[in-house]
Formats: structure tokens, sequence, C-alpha cells
């Protein structure tokens, strides 16, 4: 795991940097999207009253626009492979104003933007790690109260790999925390144009996964995606330590 220092980054790939601008750009800036899963992911954040610290894993871009739907959250730790995504998010960061996408959204759903706003100061720690792969030892002395892994999980090769990926934050996870997912599961014209298949993706790799270390699902649903050339659907979940 490496910790990022955000007025000293390391060189960044041009290439690399782009598609994260252009991903926020296409999909969290200009209007919202709707029929996407992300109403009812917003939703299901929306619902954690516990507040407390907070991991967004595989953070890309994205992160102020959960954090509307969070209160009480007292720090933020953003983690992702790459460098080039955590200085699209301070970019972000940087802004005054939210993009547009935020503020209808925040509209459409009933929540606080004035969260996203106040969340700025908080956003503590940018951490370099693949969530796919077994996690840092590091990570072990923190106890996060709410874990947010949007899309990483869905970048597995394959149904086990992904499965196993539900081992890696056991131990980072407090007493009373709750673990928030989605994977969107890629369209035959994504696939044929960028590789990559997840076909695999089903709800049942979900119960599979909780079952074998001890989950209680709080939440599942596969939801489908309209006018989405790239994506079919995404599959939203939410769990949290078993007896």
């Amino acid at each position: 795991m490496k910790k990022l220092d955000p007025k000293n980054f390391p060189k960044l790939n041009n290439k690399r940097l782009e598609y994260y601008k252009f991903y926020a750009e296409e999909y969290y800036n200009s209007s919202f999207r709707e029929n996407q899963g992300t109403e009812e992911i917003l939703q299901l954040l929306s619902s954690y009253k516990n507040g407390g610290k907070w991991l967004d894993v595989g953070s890309g871009t994205c992160t102020l626009f959960w954090a509307m739907a969070l209160d009480r959250i007292t720090d933020i730790t953003c983690s992702d492979m790459y460098p080039e995504a955590h200085k699209t998010l301070i970019d972000y960061l940087k802004k005054k104003c939210l993009p547009k996408c935020y503020t209808e959204a925040s509209k459409i759903l009933c929540l606080n933007i004035k969260n996203s706003q106040k969340y700025k100061k908080i956003i503590s720690n940018f951490i370099l790690f693949d969530a796919l792969k077994k996690w840092p030892d590091s990570l072990k002395k923190e106890q996060y109260d709410i874990i947010t892994c949007f899309g990483v999980f869905g970048l597995s090769k394959t149904a086990e790999e992904y499965i196993k990926c539900f081992s890696y934050f056991k131990n980072v996870l407090s007493k009373k925390a709750i673990i928030i997912g989605a994977n969107w599961k890629r369209s035959k014209f994504f696939v044929e144009k960028n590789g990559g298949s997840n076909s695999y993706l089903a709800t049942e790799l979900i119960k599979k996964a909780a079952f074998r270390y001890k989950y209680e699902i709080i939440f599942l649903k596969e939801k489908q995606i309209i006018r989405d050339p790239n994506y079919d659907s995404v599959i939203i979940w939410a769990l949290r330590q078993g007896a």
C-alpha cells in the first residue's frame, strides 16, 4: 500500500488520466443519468445512520457523489489502484461548485447536497493498492465503519476470483460496520470493443460469498440498465459481519 501526498504526485500516465477525466465527465458531471442503479445505491447509502470512518475502495472519481447520501462521517479514506484516479478526484475537490449531476441527484432523492461540500475537508487519505488481491496488512490497524466498493470487484476475471474479494476486508471492519457495493455487468458491445467480460456476475455469487465468509446479507438486488450501450445490469449489495 502506498499513501499519496496530494501536493506531490508521482509521474502520471496521461492516457489513463484522460480516461478517468472522461469517465467523470460522462457519468458524473452533466445531467444525472437515471436507471443506472445510482438511485438505489444512494438510497441504500442514506439508510446507513451510524456515521464514522469511511473507506471508499476503488473510489475513482466519485467519492463526493456518494458522500451526499452519508451523514455523520468523521474520516474518509479513498483507495484506488492508480494515482490518476486520485488526481481526478482531487481536482474536483478544488472546485467551488459541484457538478450539475450532483445537484439533480440530490433533488430527485431528497439528499443533502451540503454533505458533498462539507466532506471535502475530511478526505484525508489517498492510498494505492489492488483491491482484487489480498489487502495490505497495514490496513488491519484501521477499523472502518462503512466500506464502499463500487465497480471494483466486477473487474475480477472469474467468478471464483470475484467471490474471494469478499474475504479481503474482514480484518478492517469495525463491529458495527456495513459494506455496500455494486457491480455493473458489461454488455456485449462493451466486451467486443474493450474486452474484459464479466458475464459471470449474478446475485448467487453474493450469496455464496456471504455464506463462505460469514456475512449477513442486508440488501441484494439486480437491476436492468436502460439505454446504456456499455452495461446490461447492475448488482447492488450490502453486507455486515454475521454471527
